[in-house]
């Protein structure tokens, strides 16, 4: 099967070329656009740093089930230090379940997993680890502001709660809600809480923000602004952020690297890495490699729910 991927052709220029896929390893057909560019471009070349997050043939099995079967299993994985990185895969392939690893709520059956150096339970006491949810989960009696504040005063009696409240307030200003501080959740759009949310989490100042979803609920032109508030919020904090998501062109928008996952078991069958410089933008979809990314995806994607993809 002859495969079309972005790089660069025999004459040096830049373009499409053909790659044998019997040959050539899934892993290895990633999307390489300009090499320097791909690299070291922009803001990716001012905030991609070392391995922040590490994972060795790591396995995840069902709790309570004795050798059963794995939900995960031989993830290897390296998420460089200030990087945007989604995974993306069919239903059950467990995007969550290692969003969760990566967050200190799942232990592995097997392997290692390093994050900032410390496994994932002491970087969750630390604080380094935010997470956000698919569902907003505010307190319905609480503001804005009072929600925002209430994950670091209570992972934190130490802090006062003014400083906290401080420190919500800022955080609630960069997403977007100055002017939101004390409203109630019923006084919010969908779009409002999940900013909210957001806010909570980065109200703990952590260095990586695990997002699982966080826009699923959404219709497409709020899903599409709070694409745009994420990269906001990287270009402002250059934190590390990993995005479980079912939207391929969320992926390639916000991504340097995306993850595609396959099932039975729970595996990542291929990484690709998106060859657009940052900062992105509206502009970014017009990008001819932009749909190259896109089409390259979708093909891991459909090969991942165990269907060989139609030839071109």
């Amino acid at each position: 099967m002859i495969e079309r991927v972005m790089g660069r052709n025999e004459n040096g220029s830049e373009g499409i070329r053909q790659v044998n896929a019997a040959s050539e390893p899934a892993a290895n057909r990633t999307l390489s656009g300009n090499p320097t560019e791909n690299a070291t471009t922009g803001r990716q070349a001012e905030k991609t740093g070392p391995a922040m997050i590490t994972a060795q043939n790591i396995a995840i099995s069902y709790p309570g089930v004795k050798n059963g079967p794995a939900v995960i299993q031989d993830i290897n994985l390296s998420i460089r230090d200030g990087s945007i990185v989604s995974l993306i895969g069919p239903s059950g392939c467990g995007k969550s379940t290692l969003l969760k690893a990566i967050a200190g709520l799942v232990p592995p059956a097997k392997g290692r997993m390093d994050i900032a150096g410390v496994t994932p339970q002491e970087a969750a006491q630390r604080r380094l680890v935010g997470l956000v949810f698919q569902e907003a989960n505010l307190l319905p009696w609480k503001t804005a502001l009072d929600n925002a504040a209430f994950l670091l005063q209570v992972s934190d009696k130490s802090i006062p709660a003014n400083e906290a409240r401080e420190r919500a307030a800022e955080n609630l200003r960069l997403v977007g809600l100055g002017e939101a501080l004390t409203k109630l959740p019923s006084q919010l759009s969908g779009g409002m809480r999940q900013r909210a949310s957001i806010a909570r989490a980065l109200t703990l100042n952590p260095q990586i923000l695990l997002m699982d979803e966080p826009f699923g609920a959404l219709d497409a032109i709020t899903r599409e602004e709070m694409s745009y508030l994420i990269l906001d919020i990287w270009e402002r904090t250059g934190k590390t952020i990993v995005l479980v998501t079912h939207s391929i062109d969320e992926a390639v928008l916000l991504s340097h690297e995306v993850h595609v996952m396959g099932v039975k078991p729970g595996r990542i069958v291929c990484s690709i890495t998106v060859p657009l410089a940052f900062p992105r933008n509206s502009q970014s979809f017009a990008d001819p490699r932009f749909r190259e990314t896109e089409i390259l995806l979708r093909d891991r994607l459909i090969e991942s729910h165990g269907r060989p993809r139609q030839a071109s």
